[in-house]
C-alpha cells in the first residue's frame, strides 16, 4: 500500500478524537453503548495506523497504534462490568485492582513495544525496496539521494511531531478547562438547586378538600421522590450526605438524623430518619437498600389498621405495621 500523506493521518487523528469527545459528551446516559462505539473507533484507528503507517518516524506510528489499542481495551472494561463479568462474586478487589493497573499501565507499555517493533519492521521493507530501486545508481547518486531522503524524513518527522504535540497540548488545556468548569459547576448547581424539606405525615391529608383525591398520590410522590417515579429511580439519580449544618432559617440539624439527597434533576431532598415502634430503622443511614423484613415504599390512601385516610408513602415493617 502507498502511505497517504501526513495531512490525511492528521485528519483521521482529529476526527477520531472528535468522535470520542462527542460520544462522551452526549451519550452519558448510555455508557455501555458509548464505550462500545469508542472501542470500535479505536479499533478502526488501530487498523488504519497498522495498515498505512502514515508517519515517517516509526516511534510516531508505534505511539499511534499503541494508543488506539489501549483505548479499545479500556473501553471494553465498562461493558464487561455491566454484564457482571467483573462483579465481586467473580473478581476480588485485589484481582480487579491488578487488572486495572495492567490495563492502564503495563498494557500500553507492552503495546508500544510491540507496535514499535512492527513499525520498524515495516519501515525496513520500504528501505529494502528503495535499496533495490537504487541498486543501479552510481555511488555519488546514491549518496545524493540518501541525503535528500534523510532531509525529507527529518522534516516530515518534525512536522508530524509538532502537529501531534500541538494537538495533545490543546487537548490537555481543553481537558483542564473542562475539569475546572465541571468542578465549579457542581457547587453552582447545588447553590441553585431547590431544597425540598422532609415530607410531613399529614401532607397528603392537608391537600384535602381543595385537591381531588385522584391527584394527591402524584403530589405526594413529587414531594417524597422529587419528580422520580419510584424509590429505585430516585436512589439511582441522587446521592446522599448527612444534613449536619445550619440552614438559612437557623434550624440546626444533628448528625445522623437528617439525610440530604442531591439529585441530577436539580432538586435536593431532606429525609428525616424515623424508627418503627420496635426502634428498628427501615434502612441504614443514607443507604438506598431497605433492611430485611421492610418493604419498598408504597402509597396508601387509607391506613388498614385504623381505617383513617392518610394519603402517604409508607413502608411495611417486619411486624406488619406501616411506617
Amino acid at each position: 500500500m502507498t502511505p497517504p500523506c501526513v495531512s490525511g493521518a492528521q485528519v483521521v487523528f482529529i476526527l477520531a478524537k472528535l468522535a470520542i469527545v462527542v460520544l462522551a459528551t452526549y451519550m452519558v446516559d448510555v455508557p455501555v453503548a458509548a464505550c462500545v462505539l469508542i472501542a470500535v473507533i479505536a479499533f478502526v484507528s488501530l487498523v488504519y495506523y497498522a495498515a498505512f503507517r502514515p508517519f515517517v518516524d516509526p516511534k510516531t506510528n508505534a505511539l499511534a497504534m499503541a494508543t488506539s489499542f489501549a483505548l479499545a481495551i479500556n473501553a471494553c472494561v465498562v461493558p464487561a462490568a455491566d454484564n457482571g463479568s467483573l462483579n465481586k462474586d467473580r473478581v476480588s478487589v485485589s484481582q480487579f485492582a491488578g487488572l486495572w493497573i495492567f490495563i492502564t499501565f503495563f498494557l500500553p507499555v507492552l503495546a508500544y513495544a510491540c507496535t514499535w517493533w512492527y513499525a520498524n519492521k515495516e519501515l525496513a521493507k520500504w528501505r529494502d525496496y528503495t535499496d533495490t530501486v537504487e541498486s543501479g545508481f552510481s555511488v555519488d547518486r546514491i549518496k545524493e539521494l540518501s541525503l535528500v531522503h534523510r532531509s525529507v524524513d527529518e522534516k516530515l518527522g518534525t512536522i508530524t511531531r509538532s502537529a501531534v504535540f500541538v494537538a495533545v497540548r490543546a487537548m490537555c488545556v481543553c481537558g483542564f478547562i473542562v475539569t475546572a468548569l465541571i468542578f465549579f459547576a457542581q457547587f453552582r448547581q447545588i447553590e441553585l438547586s431547590s431544597v425540598v424539606g422532609p415530607t410531613p405525615d399529614t401532607f397528603g391529608t392537608s391537600l384535602l378538600p381543595s385537591t381531588p383525591e385522584c391527584e394527591i398520590e402524584e403530589l405526594v410522590l413529587k414531594s417524597e421522590l422529587v419528580g422520580y417515579s419510584s424509590w429505585e429511580q430516585f436512589t439511582k439519580s441522587c446521592c446522599c450526605a448527612d444534613r449536619e449544618n445550619e440552614n438559612s432559617h437557623g434550624e440546626l440539624f444533628s448528625k445522623g438524623e437528617t439525610e440530604m439527597w442531591t439529585c441530577i434533576n436539580g432538586y435536593q431532598k431532606e429525609r428525616d430518619r424515623v424508627a418503627s415502634q420496635s426502634g428498628a430503622l427501615a434502612r441504614d443511614f443514607c443507604s438506598p437498600i431497605f433492611n430485611a423484613g421492610f418493604s419498598q415504599p408504597f402509597f396508601v390512601t387509607t391506613d388498614p389498621d385504623t381505617g383513617v385516610d392518610t394519603f402517604q408513602l409508607v413502608v411495611r415493617t417486619p411486624d406488619g405495621s406501616l411506617l
